[in-house]
């Protein structure tokens, strides 16, 4: 695991394994203050830890223009055509997105986004995942100044 920063000095795990003549990178996430010490090198040793279990429910507005899409792509994995249908994505860190556009493989069931969309739930993920964050490590404070 690597210690990074994101270019507004925020701190990132980054968890790698090696390959052949790269680094594969596994995941990266912003570590939280429940689970690791200030430096985000160290985990927390509190003797009680609290953890809270925040769920995020948003559903997702979509454009006529994403609602009209087609594509003649096929899927990546089998071959399959891929039809318009509207999918839940649920994300590790609790939030679940409701409803949005996306084409999914007839053989396989393999889901795919367009760009814009992508990019859209990207943004509802982050901005989510960011107030989260803030009210973890909030709550991390005052029972850590207990």
């Amino acid at each position: 695991m690597l210690l990074g920063r994101t270019k507004s000095d925020r701190p990132l795990h980054i968890v790698c394994a090696p390959g052949n003549e790269r680094l594969i990178i596994i995941t990266v996430y912003e570590p939280s203050l429940i689970e690791w010490e200030p430096d985000f090198k160290t985990r927390e040793e509190m003797i009680v830890r609290v953890r809270a279990k925040i769920e995020v429910e948003l559903a997702y507005r979509a454009s006529e223009e994403e609602l009209k899409k087609t594509t003649s792509l096929r899927c990546y994995f089998c071959g399959g055509r891929l039809r318009r249908t509207r999918t839940t994505y649920y994300s590790p860190l609790g939030i679940i997105v409701r409803d949005i556009p996306a084409f999914e493989c007839e053989q396989c069931g393999e889901i795919y986004f367009d760009a814009k969309t992508s990019r859209k739930l990207d943004a509802l993920v982050k901005n989510s995942a960011r107030i989260m964050g803030e009210e973890e490590n909030r709550l991390a404070a005052v029972f850590r100044n207990r």
